[in-house]
């Protein structure tokens, strides 16, 4: 008696197969993706301003020293 069916093992072996094929794939797709970052920030512009912020507190919050 066999533990699983035929179309049981058939299906892991596609499965194996199909990871070990993603795992090959995966060096290429990091390097693409490093690439793409890569060049997306080449002219890079620093779009910073000045920001002031003020705090607005009661004077009945405000503790004496």
């Amino acid at each position: 008696m066999e533990m699983f069916s035929q179309d049981e093992r058939l299906q892991v072996a596609r499965d194996d197969e199909a990871l070990k094929m993603r795992l090959a794939r995966i060096p290429e797709e990091k390097e693409r993706e490093v690439q793409a970052i890569e060049h997306r920030y080449l002219d890079f512009t620093d779009r910073t301003f000045p920001v002031a912020v003020i705090f607005l507190l009661p004077e009945s919050t405000v503790g004496e020293d």
